[in-house]
């Protein structure tokens, strides 16, 4: 079991940590190992961990009073090994003359028996009870029994527990009483300070936030402020206390959140083994995660709202931007292991406010007070008035360097890069990161400060900056597993436009060098998942403008059945191939995939994300190929309608009319595609022309479907198919059929081209033009055959040669912009895309690396 926390170490390593676990007293060996770990580690031998104990009997002062005498380190280990063999309720406390306990920071007493049987009775009878006035009247006659102990109750490992629990029932008139008897004095740092009282400080924290905002009338706000502001000077008179203390950081990250009415704790404080999802979806929505990375969240949501007590916010940054500042140096606040997070929740909490920003960033990244303070007399540099008055001078750059490389404080430095202003990051940049993109990028924990600044970019001059830097390094970077550094670039480039198809080459010239990767795509022997990170560049590419992602939808289109398949089935892939469906690649290409397709249909349905993908090729497919893919999914209708998603997606193909009447269902197919085509013509729209979705020609070159708009719903809250015909309900068909008419008359008739009011339908938002084409989709579907020959004969000549027009640019683009020519040495197109999508290359490097790292390692 001991060796268990040495994997990675030599052997000898390990015999020797046998060793000292044999010479230690029969007391330390029922330590947890993480601290045998750490006294072994520090070079500490059992005799010295005796004396350290005995030291220790003898000055009968709290571990972290007593640790903060010995040498710096020891401290730590030496603060945990005593906190262990104590426990967490027989720490000693210092004593006094007289033998009574004294009050210190983090001292408190064992309750007893009788009043935890108390409590435990208490426990019993509140949870029989459900109705919110009996919890709240029993949690009220508890309180009474508290004033004058509530710290030792706050902080018992059973009573603690119990209070926990009863605070989401406490009142107002109940809790205020209680948090005063806190406010005063230390009882806040002691409740703060222990493992039991820092989480039922958390709880009061987070009550007080719900009755504040939640409060009845002006009177009873002001009350429940003043609270939280004795709370917050409380924490303010201690924040190095609070900032460095194990189970105090947490409470002053609540405060935090409280103070900005928002969760803005860093993400990857969260548990590991969290398997809710909540840990997830709040990295996602903090611009944690790479999927906010690459979609832009986490640059996008550049306009917070600000905090929701600004002023108790400034508080506690005052303290810190003051040169009266009476803790430790702030630097060594970026690399302790609780106060880092803390500092990334204030941050946080004043993302949405510049000017405290422009102040506290320069001040903890090592600028002196008076600097951090100057205001920028020349915003229109967009340098804060010139260089001599920025409030980054005197930071060296290479200390900021050396924080991007640290462990701990990297994540401060994503949290800058987040919340910065936009002058204050492009600051940044010209001071610290300018000429060394490449080299922080490869680095195991700056690549991620690299990947938040890249997506906080939305200025076109500092992507081509970042791009004209990294640009050369995108092989290295594939095979060095720093993915998530290119995906973040092709995401920036993608807001920004101008610079898509100078990524987008870089990309594919990396690719086309690539070294063949083990697992091959379609190989039905090992249908290893293939890469998430290489399936969202390549759905990132492929959303770029027709120029910039012509090389790689053609690599699609080239790919071989199997492979498709095998593409289409993954979660990772599937999304890929919408892209692609969705994109701005041509007609032919996707009409190329989609028949690669036919014959699988059916076994692409039977999974989630394949499902995904025959509907796309549903929808965007010709009437031949919604007719093939309905056939299919006909065939295999009982093993695809034993899943949820199979189900909807039997629905939205009309499934159930083909099976009903094919010639019926055919020409209800063919009118919905003229007149959508039509619609799409007269209103304009550029995504569905981008598309290919408004040509119409032979039958053998039927277009994809125009609208990308979700299914409508029916009345009665059914999805409307796309390609179904609408329900009709009984006794209205005559009402249905007029309307069906109206509907169509007026989409053909109303608004003609030339009129004004044709005019301002052009200038309309995409949004309203898609709502139309859903209508006239759901319309289409009951028009007459008359009304759809009208239609029909308005297509043809005119598309066929706009398609020819737009083929010949495609392939000038393909020609101007593509790597083939200059790589002839390399992979081929189809090649390079299986070494985006598998990845497996570059996961063989990983796995070599941690080899030499584990032979190597003393």
């Amino acid at each position: 079991m001991q060796a268990v926390i040495l994997v990675g170490y030599a052997q000898y390593e390990v015999d020797q940590f046998r060793a000292f676990m044999i010479d230690m007293d029969a007391d330390m060996v029922k330590l947890p190992l993480s601290t045998k770990r750490a006294v072994f580690l520090s070079g500490m031998s059992g005799a010295e961990v005796q004396e350290v104990i005995s030291a220790y009997n003898d000055s009968a002062l709290p571990p972290t009073v007593w640790a903060a005498a010995v040498p710096a380190n020891y401290q730590r280990t030496i603060s945990n090994l005593l906190e262990d063999i104590y426990g967490d309720h027989n720490l000693m406390e210092p004593q006094s003359s007289s033998g009574a306990p004294s009050e210190t920071f983090g001292g408190f007493q064992r309750l007893d028996d009788e009043t935890i049987k108390y409590f435990l009775e208490v426990k019993s009878h509140f949870d029989s009870l459900v109705d919110p006035e009996e919890r709240a009247l029993l949690v009220g006659n508890v309180l009474e029994e508290l004033p004058g102990k509530e710290v030792k109750v706050c902080t018992d490992a059973t009573c603690s527990r119990i209070l926990e629990a009863m605070i989401p029932s406490i009142r107002e008139e109940q809790m205020l009483p209680l948090l005063a008897a806190f406010a005063q004095g230390e009882e806040f740092c002691m409740l703060a300070s222990r493992p039991f009282g820092s989480r039922v400080a958390e709880q009061l924290l987070v009550r007080l936030g719900e009755l504040l905002d939640n409060a009845h009338g002006q009177e009873s706000e002001d009350r429940l402020y003043e609270m939280l502001q004795n709370l917050t000077g409380v924490t303010v008179a201690h924040l190095w206390e609070f900032a460095t203390d194990r189970n105090a950081s947490h409470v002053a990250r609540k405060m935090l959140c409280i103070i900005a009415g928002r969760d803005v704790t860093p993400a990857q404080s969260a548990p590991a083994h969290s398997v809710d999802g909540a840990a997830f979806i709040r990295a996602a929505k903090q611009g944690g995660g790479l999927a906010a990375k690459i979609g832009g969240e986490a640059g996008g949501e550049r306009l917070r709202p600000p905090a929701r007590h600004p002023e108790l916010l400034s508080q506690i940054a005052g303290d810190l931007l003051s040169d009266k500042w009476s803790g430790g140096r702030l630097e060594e606040l970026l690399f302790h292991a609780y106060a880092c997070p803390w500092l990334q929740t204030l941050l946080s909490a004043a993302e949405g406010s510049e000017d405290l920003l422009e102040q506290l960033v320069p001040r903890l990244l090592g600028a002196k007070p008076a600097q951090s303070q100057n205001q920028n007399q020349n915003p229109e540099d967009g340098n804060f008035g010139g260089e001599e008055q920025s409030p980054l001078e005197g930071v060296a750059a290479d200390h900021v360097q050396g924080l991007a490389q640290d462990p701990t404080s990297s994540h401060f430095l994503e949290v800058v890069m987040r919340v910065s202003p936009e002058r204050l990051l492009a600051d940044i940049y010209q001071r610290f990161l300018r000429g060394a993109l490449a080299r922080l990028a490869m680095h195991p924990s700056a690549n991620f400060v690299v990947q938040a600044y890249l997506a906080a970019l939305h200025g076109s001059q500092q992507v081509k900056a970042a791009l004209r830097e990294l640009r050369d390094a995108m092989p290295e970077l594939l095979r060095g597993r720093r993915s998530g550094v290119v995906a973040a670039l092709l995401a920036a480039a993608g807001r920004t436009g101008n610079a898509a198809v100078q990524a987008d080459s870089g990309l594919a010239a990396s690719l086309l060098t690539h070294d063949s990767p083990a697992i091959k795509l379609g190989d039905p022997a090992g249908r290893a998942r293939l890469s998430t990170l290489g399936c969202a560049m390549l759905g990132t590419v492929l959303r770029l403008p027709k120029e910039a992602s012509a090389d790689f939808a053609e690599g699609v289109a080239d790919l071989s059945p199997a492979q498709l398949l095998h593409v289409g089935g993954d979660g990772g892939g599937s999304r890929a191939l919408e892209a692609f469906l969705d994109g701005d690649a041509g007609a032919k290409l996707k009409k190329r995939v989609i028949r690669k397709l036919a014959g699988s249909y059916g076994k692409l349905a039977g999974s989630p994300g394949g499902s995904h993908v025959v509907q796309t090729c549903f929808r965007v497919g010709g009437v031949k190929d919604k007719e093939a893919i309905a056939g299919e999914l006909a065939a295999a209708e009982q093993h695809i309608s034993s899943s949820k998603f199979g189900q909807i997606l039997l629905r939205r193909c009309g499934v159930e009319d083909f099976k009903r009447s094919t010639d019926s269902w055919r020409t209800r197919a063919e009118s919905a595609a003229v007149l959508r085509s039509k619609f799409a013509e007269m209103l304009g729209d550029g995504d569905t022309a981008a598309n290919g979705t408004d040509r119409q020609g032979s039958e053998d070159e039927e277009p994809p479907e125009i609208s990308n708009a979700p299914p409508t719903a029916t009345k009665d809250g059914e999805d409307c198919s796309e390609a179904a015909p609408a329900k009709r309900k009984k006794g209205k068909k005559a009402k249905a059929g007029l309307q069906t008419e109206d509907a169509a008359g007026a989409a053909l008739t109303d608004q003609p081209p030339d009129s004004p009011s044709g005019q301002s339908g052009r200038g309309e938002s995409k949004k309203k033009k898609r709502k139309q084409l859903a209508e006239a989709d759901q319309s289409a579907e009951l028009t007459s055959p008359a009304v759809a020959a009208a239609a029909a004969g308005l297509g043809g000549e005119k598309k066929k040669k706009r398609k020819k027009e737009e083929d010949a640019v495609g392939a000038k683009q393909a020609q101007k912009h593509g790597v083939g020519s200059k790589l002839e040495g390399g992979l081929g197109r189809s090649a390079a895309l299986e070494a985006l999508l598998t990845g497996t290359e570059v996961q063989a490097q990983g796995k070599r690396h941690k080899k030499q790292k584990s032979a190597s390692r003393l």
